[in-house]
């Protein structure tokens, strides 16, 4: 009664790869010419299977709920959010380490919200995701490099499970900074056009930053810690990359001053990737990173939509005091006195040091800020608007810091660079870099850290990846 479909597939097809329906042609009633008659065979996507339920609601989750994770609520979310929930999981597809870091983000989440997920899944797919992300960057397959560069910024999330875990290292802090800086070290295998193409580029916007204008919001305190610094001193030679964390800093307190908002938040997540040369003095850890990290850590208090970052202040910034002992412990005020706090207004009263800071009701950057086109790699732009600081924090008298180069503040040169070449035209889309010469023998050679985009912008391309950037990339990757 049925057709034997055994056979039936394993006919070999006509070197035309043509299939005539049987029906029609045994018919009279068709002509040899009917277009019916002939059907043309052509190659489809089809994906890789879903293993099992399971697995199919980790990504059902991660379309529905977890994407959100990566995307600032304000009117970038129209461009961010279809990538995150199409163009990612279409990598994934294509990578399965990528659809491994997706589920994995996904249970994690669900197990801090008690959603029902197993913890020996979540671990399961934790593992997976790790062991996958690190073959390839073994491999490096330029197939693979839009998955890795999209799995590198999942990592930074996913690895935030270790501050959960009762039996993690001693201050975690310092080991995920340098989860943070493997996004610069895969951005360095692609070309800026190669990024452009995978579709990914605009997960990767950072705001733009006024680094001088940053400085003045420095903490005194801090300030003085920095500039102190005398020849002789273990830190003299590193001078220079304390004081451009601090600018980095400083643009915190700058943003905190005009009330909470989706820039506030991505400035608080993207300000690591700002640290590269800053990382190896905090993971040898001294007293000064320390402090500076300690002072970063309170402002994720005041983000609770990131989940991911959620609790992680408060049993480091404990870790930090008592690293650093008493002999710092002036310094540390602020971070003990937030470390207590859970209101989020109080916390940005402690941190701003103003008892009237008051919460505005709008985000006036927002309304000034012409971030709706793509990003190019570099940090959006900003429209030419004036925001006046209410309270700006005064320098200390230049004695106070002078260096045997000549005052440190008065050596900053300010350097107009024009981006973002896509934006329209009739945008005068101008931010500000500080470019400020070396401190004195630590950093020669170096490249400055306190230029403000992404040092993968480069149009330079890099069509192939050698084993030692491989290396260098395991060098950062942490488990």
């Amino acid at each position: 009664m049925y057709p034997d479909v055994a056979s039936k597939r394993s006919a070999p097809l006509s070197d035309s790869a043509v299939v005539t329906s049987p029906a029609r042609a045994s018919s009279p009633q068709f002509a040899e010419n009917d277009p019916f008659q002939v059907v043309f065979s052509e190659p489809l996507f089809r994906p890789a299977p879903i293993a099992d339920a399971d697995d199919m609601k980790m990504l059902w989750f991660w379309t529905a709920e977890s994407f959100n994770s990566f995307s600032v609520k304000n009117c970038r979310s129209a461009i961010v959010d279809p990538v995150l929930k199409v163009k990612v999981v279409e990598h994934a597809f294509r990578s399965p380490f990528l659809m491994d870091a997706l589920m994995a983000l996904s249970a994690l989440q669900m197990e801090t919200m008690n959603r029902g997920v197993s913890p020996q899944r979540a671990a399961m797919y934790r593992t997976r995701a790790f062991a996958g992300y690190r073959s390839a960057i073994e491999a490096a397959m330029p197939m693979d490099l839009p998955a890795l560069l999209a799995c590198s910024l999942l990592m930074t999330a996913l690895s935030s499970h270790v501050f959960r875990d009762p039996d993690r290292r001693r201050l975690y802090v310092v080991d995920w900074m340098q989860v943070w800086a493997g996004i610069n070290l895969i951005f360095d295998l692609m070309s800026a056009r190669a990024v452009r193409e995978s579709g990914l580029s605009v997960l990767f916007y950072r705001p733009p930053v006024d680094l001088e204008r940053a400085a003045t919001y420095i903490p005194n305190n801090l300030l003085f810690m920095v500039t102190s610094i005398k020849p002789g001193d273990d830190d003299y030679q590193w001078q220079q990359v304390y004081y451009d964390a601090l600018r980095h800093l400083g643009s915190l307190y700058m943003e905190l001053d005009h009330g909470f908002g989706p820039v506030l938040d991505l400035r608080v997540v993207t300000f690591l990737t700002f640290l590269k040369h800053f990382i190896p003095l905090g993971r040898e850890h001294r007293p000064r990173a320390l402090i500076i990290l300690a002072h970063y850590l309170c402002f994720t208090k005041v983000t609770p939509n990131i989940w991911w970052v959620r609790g992680i202040a408060d049993p480091e910034i404990d870790l930090i005091c008592q690293m650093v002992g008493s002999e710092w412990g002036h310094l540390l005020r602020i971070p003990k006195k937030v470390r207590n706090a859970e209101d989020r207004v109080e916390i940005a009263r402690i941190i701003t040091d103003n008892r009237n800071w008051t919460l505005e009701e709008e985000d006036l950057y927002e309304r000034h800020v012409n971030n709706t086109d793509h990003s190019n790699l570099r940090l959006g732009g900003e429209l030419p608007v004036t925001r006046e600081p209410r309270q700006p924090s005064p320098l200390p008298p230049k004695d106070l810091y002078s260096t045997p180069e000549g005052p440190l503040m008065d050596q900053m040169n300010e350097i107009d660079a024009l981006v973002c070449a896509n934006s329209p035209a009739q945008a005068n889309l101008i931010y500000h870099v500080t470019s400020r010469p070396r401190s004195p023998s630590g950093l020669a050679g170096q490249s400055s850290p306190s230029t403000s985009s992404l040092e993968s912008s480069t149009e330079q391309s890099l069509p192939e990846s050698s084993p030692e950037r491989n290396l260098d990339l395991m060098r950062y990757f942490i488990c």
